[in-house]
């Protein structure tokens, strides 16, 4: 299935260094942040009425205010963010073309995952802190829901999308760049024990192939909101 569509200058930078730094010195600043809350509390601090909800909604801000913040500085290049999702003429061929590439892709991951499971074997305190993090009440499952399908646009947009441009500016090298922005990605998931992160940072790369592959986003969008409501089924009825 051969890719297709625009992909004008990319070797060119679409906003400044100076704001991709203050991006990726957020981003490290609050994940390493998070280790002020350890995975072994999340249980306890989690069972507070209303805690998750608060979480949920924390973390659906927090996206966004990345993908404005990408916004702001993409928004005098050539196309701004439309250009990083898909600079190509959007038709019903195309867009079932990306379905097919972004479920191929989810069940490929399900695979990967699996054998990442048998290899790293999390322990029972840290499935257990990631079970806490799911949704239990109707309430929480929609937001949930909302939490699954934004990350799958945002993060997209601001790793997949602009720190991949950015990287391939700065190196020359769409490897590179693929590489640098999954190590970013799973940087941004510091506060979460080393096992996980090396899962995040292989999930980056396979978002990232994908993406460079179709050139657009939009296969790994659907590939990383699978990854999300995935998590459903583990939460119970």
């Amino acid at each position: 299935m051969r890719a297709s569509g625009s992909d004008k200058a990319p070797g060119v930078a679409v906003a400044s260094p100076a704001h991709t730094a203050g991006l990726l010195l957020a981003l490290l600043v609050l994940s390493v942040g998070g280790f002020r809350h350890p995975m072994s509390e999340w249980p306890q601090e989690l069972s507070v009425p209303g805690a998750r909800t608060l979480l949920y909604l924390q973390i659906l801000a927090l996206q966004w205010v990345w993908a404005g913040y990408v916004w702001l500085g993409v928004r005098r290049a050539q196309g701004g963010v439309r250009e990083l999702i898909d600079a190509s003429p959007w038709t019903a061929r195309r867009w079932l073309r990306y379905a097919v590439v972004g479920v191929g892709g989810f069940i490929v991951w399900l695979v990967v995952a699996a054998g990442l499971g048998a290899i790293l074997r999390p322990s029972v305190e840290q499935l257990r802190g990631l079970q806490s993090m799911l949704p239990h009440t109707p309430q929480e499952r929609l937001l949930w829901i909302a939490f699954a399908v934004s990350a799958a646009i945002c993060e997209e947009v601001v790793y997949r999308g602009y720190l991949f441009r950015q990287f391939r500016a700065a190196t020359g090298s769409a490897l590179a760049a693929v590489v640098l922005q999954a190590a970013a990605y799973g940087a941004a998931h510091l506060a979460l024990p080393m096992e996980m992160v090396v899962s995040v940072g292989l999930l980056g790369i396979l978002l990232g192939a994908i993406a460079v592959w179709q050139k657009s986003l939009v296969p790994a969008m659907i590939l990383h909101a699978g990854t999300g409501l995935m998590a459903l089924a583990a939460s119970g009825p």
